[in-house]
């Protein structure tokens, strides 16, 4: 299945009780990265890239690290946009779980990393992190540089970043 397809397929999905045929997509390129992460908060009608704030605030994050749109795709877990993780029915993780594989398969990347404990606990039962290099960032509790330190050392030891990018140079 083309990422097209995969993305048609949860365009079309129905089976959430919240579902107001909101939904947002994954984005980016395939075959490099893959970030997972849990869910949306809130996306516009159109459900393409740059949908939520968390989105452009994830570019400016990866920024600094020199890592572009180019070179990665990321996608939530959930796809349609919820308040609390806590509150969301098994179905709804179930449903929206199907298509994550699909997008997965079709992304076929080279490292995947969560970005959350759903995110991290939905491939562990997939067994996604037998598949490919599977790393875990969490958020909570560290600053934004923590975080692009914690990144660079995963993808340097994957040989995904150049050297400009491990030392910050453009």
């Amino acid at each position: 299945m083309t990422i097209e397809q995969v993305n048609n397929q949860i365009r079309r999905c129905s089976l959430c009780p919240n579902d107001k045929g909101m939904k947002e997509l994954g984005w980016g390129a395939l075959n490099g990265i893959m970030f997972i992460g849990q869910y949306p908060t809130s996306i516009n009608k159109t459900g393409l890239q740059e949908t939520s704030n968390f989105n452009q605030y994830f570019l400016e994050l990866l920024k600094p690290i020199g890592i572009s749109q180019s070179e990665f795709y990321f996608t939530n877990l959930i796809k349609i946009p919820i308040s609390n993780m806590k509150k969301v029915p098994k179905t709804v993780i179930h449903h929206c779980a199907d298509h994550l594989i699909d997008e997965y398969l079709a992304v076929n990347p080279k490292i995947v990393i969560t970005l959350g404990r759903y995110a991290k606990k939905f491939t562990k039962i997939e067994n996604i992190e037998n598949m490919t290099h599977l790393r875990s960032i969490r958020y909570g509790h560290i600053t934004e540089e923590q975080w692009r330190e914690y990144l660079k050392k995963i993808l340097k030891g994957r040989d995904l970043l150049t050297r400009n990018q491990i030392y910050g140079r453009r």
